[in-house]
């Protein structure tokens, strides 16, 4: 009876260390660029609260009875600092996407580099 162990599917995986190790490259990089995303969506909605305050505090002091809505300027963009963090979330989610989709592509070409190997090997 035969027991394989870690020395050998590591003799197995060593043509393609640098692949496993690219991929994990592209993991670790996914994961920080997803890790950013909550923090520009805070930020974001603290944009949004800190306009609505502001708007609300101003119809309150015109003595406007219906109160004040979120665009008392007339646009979104013009929030301080709102379209700059929306510009970062959209290019932290595409980076984290796009290094997951490239992690996924390699784990995947190398997977398969693995079975073929084992599959000539029995």
């Amino acid at each position: 009876n035969y027991k394989a162990n870690w020395s050998d599917l590591m003799t197995l995986c060593s043509p393609d260390k640098i692949w496993i190790i690219t991929a994990i490259l592209f993991l670790v990089l996914a994961s920080i660029a997803n890790v950013f995303v909550p923090k520009y969506t805070g930020d974001i909605l603290d944009a949004l609260v800190v306009n609505s305050t502001d708007a609300t505090a101003a119809a309150a002091a015109d003595g406007l009875k219906t109160g004040a809505t979120l665009l008392q300027s007339g646009s979104i963009l013009d929030i301080s600092g709102f379209l700059p963090k929306i510009i970062l979330l959209v290019i932290v989610s595409l980076l984290g996407g796009i290094f997951g989709g490239i992690r996924g592509a390699i784990f995947t070409v190398v997977g398969a580099r693995i079975n073929v190997r084992l599959r000539l090997q029995l």
